[in-house]
């Protein structure tokens, strides 16, 4: 769409910051046993990366979508799918495998795997919080890769 071809990064990220915590904060309280399930496959799949960025950045996508999904809310979702899309478009997805260097890679899967546990023991406040340092991540990985 021409929006995921012509937003900025700036847009991106004052977007993330506002629907990502509440995002984590509804999964947190209706994910069921099959989208937790589906979530913890997606997250054994990123464990292991030490050095495939492209891979990393991939499996990171598709794990926030299922978080998405997870919500069981529609509304949330397309939005969210919009925000998906944007990650997918080629500049982003180069500027994103450029900043995940081999430290890089283990610090965000570090932080996908406390965000899991805390969405596993529906523990809403470490979620949101754990999100916050996903996107914190994300941000100095984007400021980084210029």
């Amino acid at each position: 769409t021409a929006i995921a071809e012509t937003a900025s990064p700036f847009e991106m990220n004052l977007l993330c910051s506002i629907i990502e915590p509440d995002m984590v904060r509804l999964a947190a309280l209706y994910m069921s046993v099959r989208d937790l399930a589906k979530l913890k496959s997606i997250l054994e799949e990123i464990e292991p990366i030490v050095t495939n960025a492209e891979l990393f950045a991939h499996l990171e996508k598709k794990f926030l979508l299922a978080i998405a999904e997870g919500t069981h809310n529609r509304l949330l979702l397309t939005v969210y799918t919009i925000i998906h899309e944007v990650r997918r478009q080629p500049r982003w997805c180069a500027t994103r495998i450029r900043s995940l260097s081999p430290e890089r890679i283990a610090e965000n899967q570090a932080r996908l795997g406390s965000l899991y546990e805390s969405l596993e023991s529906r523990d809403t406040e470490s979620a949101v919080e754990f999100m916050k340092l996903v996107i914190a991540g994300h941000q100095d990985d984007l400021l980084n890769s210029r």
